[in-house]
């Protein structure tokens, strides 16, 4: 590096951060020094940023902003940028988001649909404990994926990925989306019908699965609730890997209870950690006591080839 290069001062509360530093391939960026600091915490973050140009993490506030003079970006890790005050930020710098996570997510999507359907929780158990009462020759048989419907509500970057894969196990494909679908588009291919937003009712009425790949807002919130759920065909499943706010809580606690659904995995909770320290329950209901509840710390996307990708585009970035 020469005296002519710049220096980009990066100050993040996220330690993987620590690698955008050199280019994937090991080479270091000839016309541009990134030095990257990682706070401890996030409490650290507002006397930390006044030197900062960019800034990478999940929540950005008022009283970071009020330092943050030398700020021009400020990256999200992930896709969400709830966790940003857009009235907090400072005119001139740019919020950007981050995806590549897609095929991480929808594969998680299909490993939870593949375990709602054959129990597979239920089945380890049981048979840890001695028991081979859910196999085939005591009477057990599951319904299988082929045949069946999926129902994405949201069709991104992840919806579409969950469209491609359940295609492979020859699941009849429905979305809901606010965009229409191109028909002479790949996604089109992979897609057996394609709803507006209101006609909702039809994919809750008619899926096996119905799949929330929808971002978070006012239009989305409690978007799944008492009603939606009672539309739901009782063999049906729900998976969330979108935002917990997405579902009603109590709503759907109370139909896993009493059977109306048959199960739903969940990857995205009403409370989860801001910390790396904290540990919030994730509900004020006790889902961890419901056997048709498949649970997951918010860890679909972390795959290392989704790491990887990510650090690549935030390094670009800078």
């Amino acid at each position: 590096m020469t005296r002519s290069s710049k220096v980009i001062e990066v100050l993040t509360p996220l330690e993987r951060v620590k690698c955008i530093s050199q280019k994937q391939d090991g080479e270091s960026y000839p016309d541009f020094g990134i030095n990257v600091r990682v706070a401890s915490s996030l409490a650290q973050v507002p006397s930390l940023i006044a030197d900062a140009d960019v800034f990478v993490g999940h929540v950005f506030n008022a009283e970071i902003a009020r330092n943050a003079d030398r700020l021009k970006l400020i990256q999200v890790i992930g896709a969400g940028f709830e966790g940003v005050d857009l009235a907090a930020v400072p005119k001139g710098v740019t919020v950007c988001n981050n995806y590549e996570h897609e095929n991480a997510v929808a594969e998680w999507v299909l490993m939870a649909m593949l375990a709602l359907d054959r129990q597979l929780l239920a089945a380890d158990r049981t048979l840890r404990g001695g028991s081979w009462e859910m196999s085939g020759r005591h009477g057990m048989s599951y319904p299988g994926l082929e045949g069946r419907t999926v129902g994405v509500i949201g069709m991104g970057r992840i919806g579409k990925r969950v469209i491609e894969l359940a295609k492979a196990f020859r699941m009849n494909t429905m979305a809901a989306t606010r965009t229409p679908i191109p028909p002479d588009t790949e996604t089109a291919k992979h897609l057996d019908v394609s709803l507006a937003m209101a006609d909702i009712d039809t994919l809750f009425e008619q899926s096996d699965f119905v799949v929330l790949c929808v971002a978070l807002n006012d239009d989305t919130r409690g978007l799944i609730d008492a009603r939606a759920l009672s539309l739901m065909k009782p063999t049906s499943h729900l998976v969330n890997i979108a935002r917990g706010e997405v579902v009603d809580e109590e709503a759907l606690y109370k139909a896993l209870v009493e059977r109306r659904i048959a199960g739903a995995a969940l990857d995205v909770w009403w409370n989860e950690p801001v910390t790396r320290e904290s540990s919030p329950a994730p509900s004020q209901f006790p889902y961890y006591q419901l056997e048709n509840a498949l649970m997951s710390p918010h860890a679909s996307a972390v795959t290392q080839s989704m790491i990887d990708a990510r650090m690549k585009f935030l390094a670009n970035q800078m």
